[in-house]
């Protein structure tokens, strides 16, 4: 039966095609072939269960840890909690273990942004939601759709 058509993205030529392009221009990007091939389980990881877990640790953990604190996010650098900030280097610090140092350093906005959902909503939720986002739109990117952008 195979995997369902709408988790489906590109085809085998694409991947070929996408790694010959990202080896000739030096481009690192962190993505295996069978995320690059839609296998519905590395989407599922990438896309609910990694941001889930990312922010029950880094938000629900570190970022109010370090908030309590600084004095339950009182201390600010503009609208941005300090302990949001030292979380964040936290998060792209963390993500050089999977990922090259410009990737890992390109989480640094997006997790601010996390957080600071998370503060403002006081929940985890949105904080996890425009993770996931996130996260989907890399798949997306990195994958076949974009290959026949590139080409």
């Amino acid at each position: 039966m195979g995997q369902p058509q709408f988790l489906h993205i590109g085809s085998v030529r694409d991947v070929a095609a996408f790694k010959h392009y990202l080896h000739e221009h030096r481009i690192a990007i962190p993505c295996d072939e069978e995320m690059l091939s839609g296998s519905a389980s590395s989407l599922l990881i990438m896309v609910l269960v990694s941001p889930a877990l990312e922010e029950l640790v880094f938000r629900a953990g570190v970022q109010d840890a370090l908030e309590r604190r600084f004095g339950d996010g009182r201390a600010r650098i503009g609208p941005i909690s300090a302990g949001n900030v030292a979380t964040s280097v936290l998060f792209a610090a963390a993500h050089l273990m999977v990922a090259p140092s410009w990737l890992a350093a390109a989480t640094f906005v997006p997790s601010l942004v996390f957080g600071h959902a998370k503060t403002v909503y006081r929940t985890l939720w949105p904080a996890i939601l425009l993770h996931a986002w996130y996260n989907g739109c890399y798949v997306a990117g990195t994958s076949g759709a974009a290959i026949r952008l590139l080409g």
